[in-house]
Parts: structure tokens; sequence; C-alpha cells
């Protein structure tokens, strides 16, 4: 059994948004390391542990094992959002297939069908909620609703108005590192596949000197889809998140420097880039 921790003191419920949720904050001994217990899928523990040998184990949460408690099951992991006093956050759906490479045919219908006219499609990547607070307060926050009804700019304007300028250049950092992790990964094992996983970004209003990337949501995820007898050098089986990842870090790069006259042709500049690039 893979475990790094020797105990785990759970704390409050993290329902918010989803009663039904039961994710428990906790923390993690030894090294009282603050940490979120959610309730155990097989699939996500075996991405967990499977991702600890390649190279994307340093954007995930780190993960401490799986634990009992009240009867039930969970998976534990590194709190990301901890120690964020004025939390910034937005979770977003990366990839353009959004449904697991073994879904029933009414489970894909269903998704392409909410997608449609997205961001997944036109990106491969789409803002399902994001929230800004200052100073205890929310000030601006986005829902699952806003983000699916985006275009390209309306997904650039929530970008410009969530990651502060001078946070930028360290996104796009951090997701072309994740972007090389990626690659690298695949390169390791051809057959991994990573579906509707959520890219999540958190940093703290009131301390702007650092910003948090991480994959989560690793339910659908799998080193090796042909498990799941599905042929990997079938293009319907791509995960699409390689764009995903390159519509992000343009978004970032285009505008490090760039003033609100210039937005338009960069804007542009970035399309044709997007477009005419080799995206894995």
């Amino acid at each position: 059994r893979f475990s790094l921790m020797e105990s785990v003191t759970y704390k409050n419920l993290i329902n918010e948004g989803d009663p039904s949720a039961q994710n428990y904050k906790c923390i993690v001994q030894p090294g009282d390391k603050p940490a979120v217990a959610k309730p155990l899928v097989e699939r996500e523990q075996n991405a967990y542990e499977d991702l600890q040998n390649t190279p994307l184990k340093d954007f995930i949460p780190t993960y401490y094992g799986t634990d009992k408690h009240d009867g039930k099951d969970y998976l534990i992991t590194a709190d990301l959002n901890a120690g964020l006093e004025n939390l910034c956050y937005a979770d977003l759906k990366m990839g353009r297939r959004l449904y697991d490479a073994d879904a029933t045919d009414v489970k894909r219908n269903k998704v392409l069908r909410k997608q449609e006219g997205s961001t997944t499609e036109s990106l491969g990547v789409r803002l399902d909620e994001a929230k800004i607070t200052s100073k205890g307060s929310e000030i601006q926050s986005w829902d699952k609703y806003s983000g699916l009804a985006f275009n390209y700019d309306q997904f650039q304007d929530f970008f410009n108005e969530f990651i502060p300028q001078k946070l930028r250049q360290v996104f796009a950092d951090k997701v072309g590192k994740i972007y090389d992790a990626f690659s690298d990964t695949l390169d390791q094992y051809p057959a991994f596949r990573m579906y509707k996983p959520t890219l999540l970004i958190s940093y703290d209003h009131e301390k702007v000197d650092d910003i948090r990337v991480y994959f989560i949501q690793l339910k659908h995820t799998h080193l090796d889809i042909s498990k799941l007898e599905c042929d990997p050098d079938d293009d319907e089986y791509e995960d699409g998140v390689f764009q995903g990842l390159a519509s992000l870090m343009n978004f970032a790069e285009t505008t490090l420097n760039a003033t609100p006259q210039e937005k338009g042709e960069l804007d542009i500049t970035v399309t044709e880039t997007r477009e005419e690039g080799d995206l894995k």
C-alpha cells in the first residue's frame, strides 16, 4: 500500500456548492501538512500512484495515500490552497475530449451536446469556475455557465481580469513546464491519456508573489488506455490537453507587455500561431 503518512486528523467538511461532495480538510502526520481527503475512486487512486513515476509528478497534488474515516475510504492529497488567506482560484477543464476512453454512447453524446460551440472545441480549455477574493470579500466570480458561453475574446477578457499582470510571466513559465512534462510522460508512455482533468490556478490577492498551477480531478487519467481495449494510435482517443496548455501559454504571453491598443493586433497573431502550431 502506497503511503507517505503516519496518521490523518480530519477537520471541516468542504462541500461548498455541492452538499454531497463529502470532502474534508485534514492534517497529515508527520509534519502537520495541510491536506484534503476526498472519497476514494479506484481509477483516481491508480492515476495518482501511476503518475508518481512520471515527469508529471511535480504538477499534481502531493499524494499521501489512502485512509478510512467513519467507515469510508478516502484519497489523501496536499491542500493546494493552504496558506492563501484571500484565495483567488480558477478551475479549468482541460482537453477536447471530456469523457473517458470507455464512456458509453449516452455519456459521450451528452458531453458533446454540452460543449458544442464552447472553447473546449476551439481552444482545448474551458472555464468551469473562478473567484476573486480581496480583503475577505468576494469581488468577482464566474460560473460554469459563463465558461460554456465564452468565445475566444471573452476567454481572453476573463484571463486578463483573473490573472494579475505581474503573475503572467510566472504563469506562462509554469504552464510551459507542465506542457513539457506532459510531452515527456507521453514519450515514456505512448498510451497515456488524461481525460477531463481540471487545471487549478490559485493565488493570494493580497500577496501577489506566486501563482500555483496543478492538475487535479484525475478520475479519467490512464497511464495505458490499451488496458481498456482502446487503440492509442486511434485519433478518437486523443485527449486534446496539449492544445489547452498551448492556448493558456498564448493568452499569457500575448499580454505580458501589451498595451490596450496593441491587444487587438496581438490577438490576431496568437490565433494564427495556435492554428499553425504543431500541437500534439
